[in-house]
């Protein structure tokens, strides 16, 4: 049986967000609201330094329920049979029909908080929904009667009434323990998309990361991609407050999603055991016609490259088209096609992604 974890590779991560809405809109999660943000994908941002001292450093770890091995959350619930359990494979599963919407799950998570704002952190893994004496509703937003845009627009409520359904866009999806639509009185969290998963899915959040920036896999698997990259070296938040455990450093809890590399141009190296920084020379540059790109890898892998135009657009894309060899490899495209100005050039091989920039002077 498969142990399920999760790692997320900081350096190829942007920050974009496209997990949390991949989530989001999976899931059927609700809008942030009184101190609560309702992510079942979320993120621990930070920023250190000063622009003027030149020692600027800015982080983003996405976050999500870490799946502990030996999850405190588990022990604090207090219904029999427990709404919280572990799956065989690993997952830190919530069965609605027992959960009673307490939230002594959420005190002894690490990860988690009642409140956000009282607290001052940034996310919480498990959130409390409403309870059956609040007078608002999950999704409270689509009950509003008011236009977005009066005498322009619908209402919210009037989305609702066309779509019979809340929210009006709802992913409807089965799950013998999960609901697919939030309702009141229920603790929630991530479950891997479990759901997905029984399918042959992955996660939605792995889906909707366009810099395939996360892996999910078989971490009782010495062979499984997900190893591979945790051979690497990785870190684990510790909490929500930003806090990381090292590599070697044990863990009572053992939390099962990973961070490897460095995110953005300064990274967290001081911490972080992994191999140095990849790097790509692209030659000549500035560049009128054939351009060179030199990359080295550690073992036999296939390389795509893709040019980026300054505004985003793919000008150049050649999917696995380069077979590499471990060492240094020399790459040729030709770039006499397209107009002077400033282009990013992206190499993926060897399950790491390769930058620079390209100046194209005619």
């Amino acid at each position: 049986m498969a142990k399920y974890g999760m790692a997320i590779d900081l350096y190829r991560c942007t920050g974009c967000g496209a997990c949390a809405l991949g989530c989001k809109n999976e899931n059927n999660t609700e809008a942030s609201k009184f101190g609560k943000s309702y992510n079942w994908a979320d993120f621990f941002i930070k920023t250190e330094g000063t622009f003027s001292q030149g020692n600027l450093k800015h982080f983003v770890f996405p976050t999500l329920c870490n799946h502990c091995e030996n999850a405190p959350c588990i022990t604090a619930c207090p219904v029999n049979p427990k709404a919280l359990y572990k799956t065989d494979d690993g997952i830190t599963m919530l069965n609605h029909e027992r959960c009673i919407g307490c939230g002594f799950c959420i005190h002894p998570c690490p990860y988690s908080d009642v409140n956000l704002d009282i607290a001052k952190v940034q996310y919480s893994v498990i959130t409390q929904n409403a309870r059956s004496y609040d007078n608002y509703e999950p999704h409270n937003f689509y009950y509003n009667t008011d236009a977005i845009i009066p005498g322009c627009t619908s209402s919210p409520s009037d989305m609702v009434e066309f779509a019979t359904e809340i929210p009006p866009d709802a992913n409807l999806y089965y799950h013998p323990d999960t609901m697919d639509v939030r309702v009141k009185d229920k603790c929630e969290k991530c479950t891997f998309c479990d759901h997905r998963i029984t399918l042959g899915l992955e996660p939605a959040c792995i889906e909707a990361c366009p810099a395939h920036a996360r892996m999910f896999g078989d971490l009782d698997d010495p062979n499984s991609e997900i190893n591979a990259w945790l051979d690497k070296g990785y870190v684990r938040l510790k909490n929500n407050k930003g806090e990381l455990i090292g590599m070697t450093e044990p863990n009572e809890i053992n939390p099962k999603v990973f961070y490897i590399g460095d995110f953005g141009p300064v990274g967290i190296n001081e911490v972080i055991v992994s191999k140095e920084k990849p790097v790509m020379k692209v030659y000549p540059n500035p560049s009128n016609a054939t351009t060179n790109i030199e990359v080295e890898v550690t073992d036999f892998c296939n390389a795509d490259i893709t040019v980026f135009d300054i505004s985003g657009r793919k000008v150049i894309i050649s999917d696995n088209n380069y077979r590499l060899s471990p060492g240094k490899n020399t790459l040729s495209i030709n770039v006499s096609n397209l107009l002077s100005g400033t282009y990013v050039v992206r190499l993926v091989a060897d399950n790491q992604i390769y930058t620079s920039n390209l100046i194209v002077k005619r």
